[in-house]
């Protein structure tokens, strides 16, 4: 039996509906790695983009180095001094990302550990903390408590007690999440479960 013609507009605007369901719910899994290069070599540090990214120094003074971990530049924590990198997206506004993992350090002949925080809207998601190897010898590490947890802003805590040691990361991994549903969508999708409703209820009455 053929659809009446407002059967067929009800039908056309269900479907875009769902498809907007759809593309707003879907999380994105592209994964970045940060590997601090190109860019300046020394100090200061300031706000750098690479790729939908953009890390700057949040506190304390940071040295970008050249002895990345498979790459030319790392991060670490001015001698003497230390400081706090600072990660978010740049594409979206209070972007959402997950942090995966990050290489770390120690420079030189110590260890010691590097400070992974995750934080939602200025609260705070969580803390990993990495333990470096002495001598500039690159430990990798996937995250523990952040894992999997959606934050828009890392800080990364870079000590350096001495003017001959500092700590140090590199290929930092992120990856981005797709944004949760806006209030409009969620009233667009009410708009067409009632009006869905209401066509059945015409068809069997």
């Amino acid at each position: 039996m053929p659809l009446k013609p407002e059967e067929k507009i009800m039908k056309i605007y269900q479907a875009l509906i769902y498809a907007s369901l759809i593309a707003t719910f879907s999380v994105h899994t592209n994964a970045t790695t940060i590997t601090f290069g190109p860019g300046s070599y020394g100090t200061p540090v300031g706000a750098t983009n690479e790729g939908i990214y953009t890390y700057d120094t949040f506190s304390g003074a940071l040295f970008r180095d050249s002895q990345g971990n498979g790459d030319s530049f790392n991060m670490e924590g001015l001698a003497g001094t230390g400081g706090v990198l600072s990660l978010a997206r740049n594409d979206v506004l209070n972007g959402l990302f997950t942090f995966d993992g990050a290489d770390v350090a120690w420079q030189f002949n110590i260890s010691d550990s590097v400070i992974f925080e995750g934080f939602l809207s200025g609260v705070s998601q969580g803390i990993d903390s990495f333990l470096t190897s002495a001598d500039s010898a690159y430990t990798s590490y996937l995250s523990n408590n952040l894992s999997g947890v959606f934050i828009d802003t890392l800080f990364v805590t870079l000590n350096a007690p001495t003017t001959s040691q500092a700590s140090v990361v590199d290929n930092i991994v992120l990856t981005e999440v797709a944004s949760v549903p806006e209030p409009s969508t969620i009233a667009l999708f009410g708009l067409g479960l009632l009006g869905f409703g209401l066509a059945r209820r015409k068809k069997h009455n």
